[in-house]
């Protein structure tokens, strides 16, 4: 996490969040990614096959 970087949501990235058909909050982290050029590591299906995204599913969980 000390690795990263902070990055303001200014018009140009909310516009083009809207561009994107996920929730709101996921449209900004997309969008931030694609603009940085970043991969995006989510277990959130909303991202699955989105280009860019490396996704893992959620381990199941064992029933008892």
């Amino acid at each position: 996490m000390q690795a990263g970087t902070v990055v303001d949501l200014d018009l140009s990235l909310a516009l083009e969040a809207g561009q994107h058909r996920l929730p709101l909050a996921g449209s900004i982290i997309y969008a931030a990614a694609l603009k940085y050029d970043a991969t995006l590591w989510t277990q959130d299906e909303h991202f699955k096959d989105l280009p860019g995204v490396r996704h893992f599913p959620k381990p199941r969980k064992q029933s008892r």
